[in-house]
């Protein structure tokens, strides 16, 4: 008999209702990660989107961008990849420790591209809730194929804030 399942769309929609029902908890949640990582910038954007030279649906229209050169560990990958799981809980320091404000954002969007440098490796994905691993058919599966020259354009996105270092 196969384990019950959870669609993570559901535990996100109950998350943002439950737990952020007092304003609108983004920003604040990113200031807070921004300053877990010790950053001495954040940047708030926007972009247009890269229109027809894009292959992937969601970089065509107009996107809402943030960038801050706080440090990144790869045990930061993992908690952003996991709902409520995070390497903050044991440091006293730490605002964020429950592994949940990342996820504010699907407050503005249905899935959200992230782009990552630890010291040695560059870390890119796109966080998708609506991803089943066990029905290829589902509802927006074809958004985890991103190609190589767009995470490129996303890349050159915090590429221009690093080279200027203007908020």
């Amino acid at each position: 008999m196969p384990g019950l399942r959870q669609h993570l769309v559901t535990e996100i929609a109950r998350t943002l209702r439950d737990r952020y029902h007092s304003g609108f908890p983004i920003l604040k949640e990113l200031i807070q990660n921004a300053d877990d990582a010790e950053a001495s910038r954040i940047v708030f954007g926007h972009h247009l989107g890269f229109g027809p030279s894009t292959k992937h649906p969601l970089l065509s229209g107009p996107a809402l961008w943030v960038f801050n050169d706080g440090k990144f560990k790869k045990s930061d990958a993992t908690a952003i990849e996991y709902f409520g799981i995070n390497t903050k809980a044991g440091d006293d320091a730490a605002i964020g420790k429950f592994g949940l404000g990342m996820k504010s954002v699907f407050h503005l969007c249905e899935a959200f591209f992230y782009v990552a440098y630890d010291g040695a490796e560059i870390h890119r994905r796109i966080l998708n809730p609506w991803y089943s691993d066990v029905d290829e058919e589902a509802f927006h599966n074809g958004w985890e194929d991103v190609s190589s020259a767009d995470w490129e354009m996303l890349h050159e996105i915090g590429r221009e804030h690093v080279k200027s270092g203007t908020n």
